[in-house]
């Protein structure tokens, strides 16, 4: 984590207005961020910067490729916290995702309540 920081986030949301909102949110809260609308444009990102977590909205990932992109961002991160946003879990999609370590937030949720999530999130990596 960068000194004086809360850590480093990237967003990858598809929706713009929900995209500022977190970004917003997030930098107010103390965490550097990066933001961009979909898995693909992500990718070079994991290459140039390191982040602490990933915040990613489920249909910006690709649906169920979003477990593909999370394998990639592993794979350069290790130690990455991730954080699935959607609308809606599909029962195979949750459980997936446990099994891979990663959470998972329905929409909606208060800016508080995401920034909460991610705290926590961090917490466990450092405990």
């Amino acid at each position: 984590m960068a000194l004086g920081s809360r850590g480093s986030i990237l967003i990858i949301e598809d929706d713009d207005s929900l995209q500022l909102l977190f970004g917003k949110v997030l930098i107010q809260s103390g965490f550097h961020v990066a933001t961009t609308s979909n898995a693909r444009d992500a990718r070079p990102l994991f290459k140039q910067q390191t982040f602490d977590a990933l915040v990613c909205d489920l249909s910006a990932g690709g649906g169920r490729k979003i477990f593909d992109f999370v394998s990639f961002a592993r794979q350069h991160q290790p130690d990455l916290a991730v954080l699935i946003i959607t609308g809606y879990t599909p029962e195979d999609v949750a459980c997936e995702a446990r099994a891979l370590g990663l959470d998972v937030m329905e929409k909606p949720f208060s800016p508080a309540q995401l920034v909460e999530r991610i705290a926590l999130m961090l917490a466990r990596k450092v405990a």
